[in-house]
């Protein structure tokens, strides 16, 4: 191990790609970001262009290593990780066929009732721990099959995203575990399991999949093209690290059992880890996904959208507030939403913003964002404030529906640099709370998973003890967790209102 040793890494995001350089104790020495435009061409659609998501990858890694300005046999390995989910086709030159369905599209939702109704979804739920999702590229495979058959007939490959940018900097066309798992394995075999394919009609596509690879097989060298033009060694190892959600709790944690990790980023992923999946036949919400090179499990509840509530309200009523970084966090903003007592004087807000609903931990594919008790009493802080407890208590539902953990309850994600929000969810849950670096979880996790693979420390659990960041402790308040019940029931009662 060199003390200029360096690891490169790279998250697809869903709103931004972002690219950035750790040295071996994890200290952050550069970091880039690219916003991705999302396209609706529909109201309950959502994609995104390929080859503007490949040219913002691209630059965000050419402007980390020109910031690092390191020697390229500082270079130890560049690791991928990306949102999980979605649709993205494939010729055989490595062109898109069309743009790729994200996580947040809704189209296929009509199919998903059908599936509930016939009862395919819970049979699909015995193999993979997963309730069925409008996200799933399975949905979205079935809905293409329906209504854009020719696109699939052009498709040489189907990837999830991180699969995908590691076939344009690789040449290498193979998926890696995680993503798969919640998608199309059997749990108790972790192997794509051709019955889950037959149920859902899909089996037609099983060849357009790319191969299941384990974590040691899922490393190739950097195309020699890319290394050239980005200033990286030739033969620079790649490695495919899982996708978002993992990489986060990898970040925290290192991927330990019993461990509680709040993602407040677009989508809002609240998870706990554990050694073993759902037995067959247990209710599922939310989803099970395995957790490569650390042979353990996460059970996840993900809302649709997160910050983006607190974004979106926060640009409209706080206009007058520039911030760089957004006003998430802002503490000026959050002063004074400080000072309007908890239940925003009545106003209750939900926060289902994504034109295509809500996924978990119920799916109500028609839910839409919306205030009560509204009066002329109230103010903007007033709304605000209940934007951020609408969110907050969406997470807190979320772990209704999960196993027991050890606290304390870690946040990562863009929301975790909000001490308002983390102390919402302490105060909520009752519970300690850690606050973790915001700004490049996925990829300090992501790194710390190619450290541990390629040996340069003996495990994850060795790599997160090196790499690790610092972190903010919130300490729940007895009064406060009162008044949050009685706002938490009334949360519940609107929310099953909707349903």
């Amino acid at each position: 191990m060199n003390a200029q040793d360096v690891l490169i890494a790279i998250d697809l995001g869903t709103s931004h790609v972002k690219a950035a350089i750790f040295d071996l104790h994890g200290r952050r020495l550069a970091r880039a970001s690219r916003p991705c435009l999302l396209q609706r061409p529909q109201p309950t659609w959502c994609e995104q262009e390929l080859a503007a998501v490949q040219q913002a990858a691209f630059a965000c890694l050419a402007e980390c290593v020109q910031t690092a300005e390191l020697p390229p046999q500082a270079y130890r390995a560049l690791a991928l990780t990306a949102q999980g989910d979605g649709t993205r086709l494939v010729r055989t030159d490595g062109s898109p066929v069309r743009p790729a369905l994200i996580w947040q599209d809704g189209r296929a939702a009509p199919i998903i009732r059908r599936w509930q109704a016939d009862g395919r979804a819970a049979q699909a739920a015995r193999y993979t721990g997963t309730a069925l999702s409008a996200s799933h590229q399975s949905a979205q495979l079935a809905w293409l099959l329906e209504n854009d058959p020719s696109a699939l007939e052009e498709t040489w490959r189907i990837f999830f995203a991180k699969d995908w940018l590691f076939f344009q900097l690789t040449g290498e066309a193979i998926a890696e575990q995680s993503d798969a798992s919640h998608t199309y394995l059997n749990l108790q075999t972790r192997q794509l399991e051709p019955r889950l394919l037959d149920l859902l009609e899909i089996s037609a596509l099983a060849e357009k999949l790319p191969p299941l690879r384990l974590p040691h097989e899922c490393i190739a060298p950097l195309r020699a093209d890319h290394a050239a033009a980005l200033g990286l060694p030739a033969d620079l190892p790649v490695v495919l690290a899982p996708f978002d959600v993992i990489a986060e709790l990898i970040s925290v944690s290192g991927g330990a059992p019993n461990v509680a990790c709040s993602v407040f980023g677009t989508a809002g992923i609240h998870q706990v880890s554990c050694a073993e999946p759902p037995g067959i036949g247990a209710e599922i919400v939310g989803g099970t996904t395995y957790i490569p090179a650390q042979d353990g499990y996460i059970r996840f509840v993900p809302t649709m959208l997160a910050t983006p509530n607190i974004e979106y309200w926060a640009r409209l009523l706080y206009a007058d507030i520039a911030q760089p970084h957004g006003l998430i966090g802002a503490p000026t903003l959050e002063a004074q939403l400080a000072q309007v007592p908890i239940g925003a004087q009545g106003v209750l807000y939900l926060p289902f913003l994504a034109p295509s609903g809500e996924r978990a931990p119920h799916f109500l594919p028609e839910a839409r964002a919306q205030f009560t008790g509204i009066s002329l009493l109230h103010g903007r802080a007033h709304l605000l404030r209940a934007v951020y407890e609408g969110v907050a208590l969406a997470a807190a539902r979320c772990f209704a529906f999960l196993p027991e953990f050890a606290p304390p309850l870690r946040l990562t994600g863009g929301g975790a640099r909000s001490p308002l929000l983390a102390q919402m969810m302490a105060d909520i849950l009752n519970v300690d709370v850690v606050a973790h670096d915001s700004l490049s979880g996925a990829l300090r996790g992501a790194a710390m998973y190619a450290a541990a693979l390629l040996g340069i420390y003996a495990d994850l659990a060795a790599a997160f003890s090196a790499m690790q960041a610092p972190c903010q402790a919130f300490t729940p308040n007895a009064a406060a967790h009162a008044a949050y019940r009685q706002l938490a029931e009334r949360y519940q009662q609107q929310v099953a209102a909707l349903a």
